[in-house]
């Protein structure tokens, strides 16, 4: 008899062709959260020290339940849940907006930001400086060479 061969070969296929019916159907999930996006705006900035801005994330074609958490990878810069970024120090800092659901990242972006030093001077125009024996009048924009005596 040869009908012992052909039995391993049915439940074999028995086992298996359930799973080859799911490959489609996961297929279908990774495209749905492959059409998923998320952006950060405004995708870059720059900032003083000590100035805040508010960061917004746009998302589409996220599952319901979807949340937004706000993070900065490098230490300097503060983000608040809300998104507003307080710039501390100066720097190159990443916001990064993680759409999560479930404590699970779906898709994370980015956002730059550069932070300068504030220098505020005020010139008054024509600029003078005055020096115990000799008066010096300088014009703004014009080249001036000061030797002393």
């Amino acid at each position: 008899m040869r009908t012992s061969p052909r039995r391993p070969r049915i439940a074999y296929l028995y086992l298996i062709a359930p799973l080859l019916m799911a490959i489609p159907f996961a297929a279908q999930q990774d495209d749905k959260q492959g059409a998923m996006s998320l952006t950060v705006k405004p995708a870059q900035i720059t900032l003083n020290t000590g100035q805040t801005q508010r960061f917004s994330a746009e998302v589409k074609g996220a599952p319901a339940g979807t949340e937004i958490n706000w993070a900065v990878r490098e230490r300097g810069g503060n983000i608040s849940q809300d998104g507003v970024f307080t710039a501390r120090l100066v720097g190159i800092y990443h916001v990064t907006a993680l759409a999560t659901r479930d404590g699970i990242v779906l898709r994370a972006a980015d956002a730059k930001v550069t932070v300068v030093a504030q220098y505020d001077l005020q010139v008054p125009s024509p600029a003078s400086i005055r020096m115990p024996y000799a008066l010096l009048t300088m014009r703004l924009g014009e080249p001036h060479k000061v030797r002393s005596a």
